[in-house]
């Protein structure tokens, strides 16, 4: 029986630049970079809403204000808690 492979990823992202790091990287920051799990391309879609993040602080705002503000944001799809 072969195993399923997983519908996301880990990834790093530094917190000051809200840039993609590689997660060795950021594990070895941990004041200055977070890991977290990203769904890999075409999963993830139908149950995620977009969500606006704050780069410098790594906290949620509004998506219109992230869509103002685009050199200090960034809008990411974040997936929905799951009920279980």
């Amino acid at each position: 029986m072969t195993k399923k492979r997983g519908e996301s990823t880990l990834k790093g992202r530094d917190a000051r630049t809200g840039a993609f790091i590689p997660v060795k990287e950021a594990r070895a920051h941990p004041s200055t970079a977070l890991v977290e799990r990203v769904a890999k391309p075409g999963h993830g879609a139908e149950s995620s809403s977009p969500r606006g993040r704050d780069a410098k602080t790594g906290e949620f705002i509004p998506v219109k204000e992230a869509e103002r503000r685009p050199a200090t944001t960034v809008v990411e799809q974040v997936p929905h808690p799951r009920k279980g």
